[in-house]
Order: structure tokens, then sequence, then C-alpha cells
């Protein structure tokens, strides 16, 4: 596949082979991998292979406290995302982050800390942010609220 990680490819065999299991997310091989199925009795029966594979094939080890089972419509939380099985939603804590630091910019911006074109930039690239989630309402009112910001 030619992009210097020639570990995934016994992991993708193994799911797809001996698991068949046909399709499934990967974000930065090894770091996080989820498996998403409908049955919990069928996730835990495939843990002891899915570990033991690791071991013995890759010498590699799932950290005991960062392996969950838990109901699909909790979503995968991962890089201030979570992903819930028909849409993207930002995490709380990130959205709630995202509020606090643009005030803070609009604030700075006030006192001629930061240029105008600073934070446009910094309002682009939260918007770009909220691109990547179902968060087209959200967008909106952050747009709408920083206009007001400015206007105070």
């Amino acid at each position: 596949m030619g992009d210097g990680n020639t570990n995934h490819r016994p992991i993708s065999f193994y799911h797809y082979t001996l698991l068949c299991i046909a399709s499934y997310p990967q974000f930065f091989y090894f770091v996080i991998h989820s498996i998403v199925a409908d049955n919990q009795k069928y996730l835990e029966k495939i843990l002891p292979p899915i570990t033991d594979f690791l071991g013995r094939r890759l010498q590699l080890s799932l950290h005991p406290n960062k392996v969950f089972i838990r109901p699909h419509i909790q979503g995968i939380d991962f890089l201030g995302y979570v992903t819930l099985p028909h849409h993207i939603m930002l995490r709380t804590k990130t959205s709630e982050r995202m509020w606090r630091k643009l005030k803070e910019r609009v604030s700075q911006y006030r006192t001629g800390d930061i240029t105008e074109s600073t934070l446009s930039a910094s309002l682009q690239s939260y918007l770009g942010v909220l691109s990547h989630a179902n968060a087209y309402r959200l967008s909106e009112e952050l747009k709408n609220q920083f206009w007001f910001w400015l206007k105070e």
C-alpha cells in the first residue's frame, strides 16, 4: 500500500478473513480501532481472539483500561467529534471550548492585541471544524453570535 505502515495488512486480513468483518472504521492503525456490532455477546466473543492475534503476530497488546464495549448509540468519541450511527456531532467539551476561545479572540481584537485578519482566521478555523460534523445550525449560531460580540 506504500504508506510506510506495513503492520496494517495482517490485522485487516484478520478482520476480513477470520472474523468475517467486511467493514470497520480505522483511525491511526493501532491507536484507535473500532469494531461496531449490534450484539454485545459477539463483541465479547471476538475480543480474546483479537487480543491473541495482536500479541502473537504483531507483538502488540491492548491497553486494559482503553478497551470499551458499549452501545453503538453512544457513538465513538474521537478527536473532538462523536461519530453516531447516522451522523457526526461535535463533542460537548469541544463546542464549549470553541465558544469560549472565540469570545476571547473578539476581546483581544477589541483591545488591539490581534488584527481583524487574525480574528477572521479564527472564525474560519472554527467553521472548518464544524464543517466535518452535522452542525449547520451550530455554525449559523456561531456566526450570528460572533457578529453580535463584534457590535457590543
